[in-house]
């Protein structure tokens, strides 16, 4: 598919950099060794700068090749939706064959240049068996809906405003999605939008139909 000429310019970091990121700065993003009482902002301003530090997706956007792993119990959440309903991941798994879980934020490059083809996986694909779930990491729900209904973004949209779901999946840099099969299952972990993702949700959905 071809990109969107219309995506909105970034509001926030205008490029991935490619310095070696800070311990410290892992720590902080983490939410280990920081002060008690830390405040919101401040862990937001972390996990974002070393985002920026680790170039965003961290990858050149190819499919990792993963070793399958099950969920473990904190990586079952609950987390708002934009209209300010609970939503529980394990719910959604029960209803799907597969789900598509990518963490992203409005200001991330990478994030915006691979919606479009995330809208047209979710309008191929998307439906009874499989889903791309979003998860935005660290904005508020006015931004985060104000951006999707300039994109158009047709799956829905979950906010991770503390980033206690990001830390739990062990997210240092964004986009990044995650396959998991209705099982539990992590089948795929992919930084950008790529044929391998593409293959593997086919792959999947044709597995699990059997």
């Amino acid at each position: 598919m071809k990109k969107n000429d219309a995506v909105p310019p970034a509001t926030g970091p205008a490029a991935c950099g490619t310095l070696p990121f800070s311990p410290v700065i892992l720590r902080a993003a983490s939410g280990r060794g920081l002060p008690f009482g830390v405040t919101r902002g401040w862990r937001v301003f972390s996990f974002c700068l070393l985002v920026l530090i680790t170039g965003c997706g961290g990858s050149d956007g190819s499919g990792e090749a993963v070793s399958s792993r099950r969920l473990t119990e904190d990586q079952y959440f609950t987390l708002r939706n934009l209209e300010g309903e609970a939503v529980r991941f394990d719910e959604v798994l029960e209803g799907k064959k597969a789900v598509l879980l990518n963490f992203w934020a409005t200001w991330c490059p990478p994030c915006r240049e691979e919606i479009p083809d995330l809208v047209e996986l979710q309008a191929r694909r998307g439906g009874d068996s499989f889903t791309v779930l979003g998860v935005d990491v660290g904005e508020s729900a006015a931004k985060v809906r104000a951006f999707s209904e300039k994109m158009g973004i047709n799956y829905p949209l979950l906010l991770d405003d503390d980033m206690e779901v990001a830390r739990a999946y062990g997210v240092v840099g964004i986009p990044t999605s995650l396959l998991v099969a209705s099982d539990g299952m992590i089948v795929g972990e992919y930084h950008g939008y790529t044929s391998k993702l593409v293959s593997d949700v086919e792959a999947v959905l044709k597995r699990e139909a059997r």
